[in-house]
């Protein structure tokens, strides 16, 4: 009880952040800026968010003492409210209010496939809503540690942590150096990248134990893929899924969470010198992507191009 009161503390600070972000940002757009100067307390929030996310998420796995019942305890707490987000979203397009991305009606299906299974950031898709692009990380993680909790690895979380933090680094430098690679944005793609990922998931938890590795395997590789290469340039996205394992160590208490912390500020530093010229990308509205810069959008949502455009004046 103690643990889950702290708990909620930390989480409230992490939310009120996010809040002042996304207010000051709208309403007193000088005092946003300003605040940017010195930090991002959007990003601290959402930080935070994450790292509570890892700590509590295996808890909640291993008191459930099953992978399907833990999933079916997500779907209840996440659908209802995204549900009742996307109607007002469509609901206030549809009013004139607030438009939403053109590709939900020049490819609807392919929209409503990612952003249903919630993955819309991985898979390249805008979300139905900007600040929706968090979700995709959460259920990456839920499909990794589940996969983990099937042999025994759930536990493993600052080894994880650090590989992430050092895969980070290698994608952020190898991107900066070769540039970001586009994914198709397409629906059969989607379909496909969807398909792969359920199957795998499916495999991982209920095949035997040559079949669940071979699953597991599968899943792994292609969150991996598509988290190095998603909207979130240079490598945002490994960094997040490293800070989502991180909190896990710290709720294991393993003596490597700090060194898990260690790889996740290096990675973090890294990451955040290569998208420095992003962040100065915010005031170069012609050139960036929509919603780059705005609170509800990801640290490193410029594309190459817009920081290209944003060098040259």
């Amino acid at each position: 009880m103690t643990r889950q009161r702290w708990l909620d503390a930390v989480r409230g600070v992490a939310i009120i952040a996010v809040v002042v972000d996304h207010v000051t940002f709208m309403a007193f757009h000088s005092v946003w800026a300003g605040l940017m100067q010195v930090a991002h307390i959007g990003a601290f929030g959402l930080a935070v968010i994450f790292l509570v996310t890892g700590y509590v998420i295996p808890a909640s796995l291993e008191r459930g003492g099953s992978p399907a019942r833990f999933w079916v305890s997500r779907a209840f707490r996440l659908y209802p409210m995204w549900i009742v987000v996307a109607v007002a979203a469509i609901a206030a397009s549809l009013a004139g209010v607030a438009p939403l991305p053109g590709e939900l009606w020049r490819q609807p299906g392919m929209m409503l496939l990612a952003n249903l299974t919630l993955l819309q950031n991985l898979l390249g898709v805008p979300g139905l809503l900007v600040v929706l692009w968090t979700l995709s990380y959460q259920v990456a993680f839920y499909a990794l540690v589940t996969a983990a909790y099937r042999f025994g690895l759930h536990r493993r979380g600052a080894e994880t942590a650090i590989a992430l933090g050092a895969l980070a680094i290698v994608v952020t430098l190898a991107q900066r150096l070769l540039g970001p690679v586009p994914l198709p944005r397409t629906g059969w793609f989607v379909a496909v990248a969807v398909a792969v990922l359920a199957a795998g998931l499916w495999a991982a938890l209920r095949g035997g134990r040559a079949v669940a590795a071979a699953g597991a395997g599968v899943l792994v590789l292609a969150i991996l893929a598509l988290t190095a290469r998603t909207q979130h340039a240079d490598g945002w996205g490994l960094v997040i899924l490293a800070m989502m394992f991180t909190g896990a160590a710290l709720y294991q208490a393993r003596r490597r969470a700090l060194l898990a912390v260690g790889t996740l500020l290096a990675a973090a530093a890294v990451t955040g010198w290569a998208a420095a010229d992003c962040r100065t990308c915010r005031s170069c509205r012609p050139a960036r992507r929509p919603g780059c810069g705005s609170p509800g959008s990801s640290p490193g949502c410029c594309s190459s191009s817009s920081r290209r455009s944003c060098a040259t004046g």
